[in-house]
């Protein structure tokens, strides 16, 4: 019984544990940046809010150490970014690997790379433009195709 009334005590005492929310990298914009050659010590066990670690175009970029432990993520964007095992990414996270195909227009991929949906899938949906990604040109478009294309976007939706 003893035990018992250690572990709930345990459990209450580290579900009752203060966060240390991290106010060096949280709020912050660290767009192509990288944080590679920080100490772990300043990002271990910590929670990380409301920062911006996009990468364009390089889907799982590593941003951070490799033996980074116990970050939280919360409400950060970490499209195109590796996160380390051992840190948690919650769900109020943007944690996508997105990158531009041969129609000039970016396209979420799935865990092998692939593309799976256009990030402008509702503009597409409403003037009629194919969101399967079978339809993405084996070539990538030339500029005036793509000038075209976007031109028949914006002509076709009304605010």
């Amino acid at each position: 019984m003893r035990w018992v009334t250690l572990v709930i005590l345990l459990f209450a005492v580290s579900v009752g544990a203060e966060e240390k929310i991290n106010e060096k990298y949280s709020y912050k914009d660290f767009m192509g940046g990288s944080l590679r050659n920080v100490k772990v010590e300043e990002l271990n066990n910590t929670v990380i809010v409301g920062s911006c670690f996009y990468r364009e175009g390089v889907p799982n970029c590593k941003v951070f150490p490799d033996d980074m432990v116990g970050v939280t993520f919360r409400s950060c964007n970490l499209d195109n970014v590796f996160v380390p095992l051992g840190n948690i990414v919650e769900k109020s996270c943007c944690h996508r690997n997105i990158k531009d195909q041969n129609d000039w227009e970016d396209w979420i991929l799935d865990k092998d790379l692939k593309p799976i949906e256009p990030m402008n899938k509702k503009q597409r949906f409403e003037v009629g433009v194919s969101i399967d990604p079978k339809d993405i040109p084996i070539i990538k478009l030339t500029k005036e195709e793509v000038k075209i294309f976007q031109e028949t976007l914006n002509a076709d939706i009304t605010p």
